[in-house]
């Protein structure tokens, strides 16, 4: 049985044998290779070589991609804003279908005696 020895808690075999040249280094040529590649990787600064860049996206959570009113995307904006998020949320109807918030109401607004949905033209009733 190959005789071994620890180091910081590590086993380690008491020799290394070289594939390429056959040649056997005692633990001392080990504990040196150890020392020398700890030091190097503990004086180098690696946060200058090893980044986090993270990107996030969203989308909201409907059948179609875009409004059947306005016929802009869902993850862009209605005619009526100018940058697309919280402003410019979807309002569903009790139909599942999605629209802007702003088109919604001009549609509902333009119909005088009863809304209707733009789509499937059922009685509109927000979905809540």
């Amino acid at each position: 049985m190959a005789s071994k020895f620890y180091l910081f808690g590590f086993r380690f075999p008491a020799y290394l044998h070289c594939h390429y040249c056959y040649c056997y280094f005692g633990a001392s040529v080990v504990v040196v290779i150890l020392v020398i590649v700890w030091t190097i990787l503990y004086f180098i600064d690696l946060s200058s070589y090893c980044r986090w860049h993270a990107v996030a996206s969203w989308t909201w959570d409907a059948q179609d991609e875009t409004c059947g009113i306005c016929r802009m995307a869902f993850d862009g904006c209605c005619p009526d804003c100018k940058l697309p998020g919280d402003d410019c949320p979807l309002i569903w109807g009790a139909c599942n279908h999605a629209f802007h918030l702003h088109c919604i109401l001009k549609w509902v607004n333009s119909q005088t005696p009863q809304a209707h949905c733009p789509m499937c033209r059922r009685e509109w009733q927000y979905k809540g």
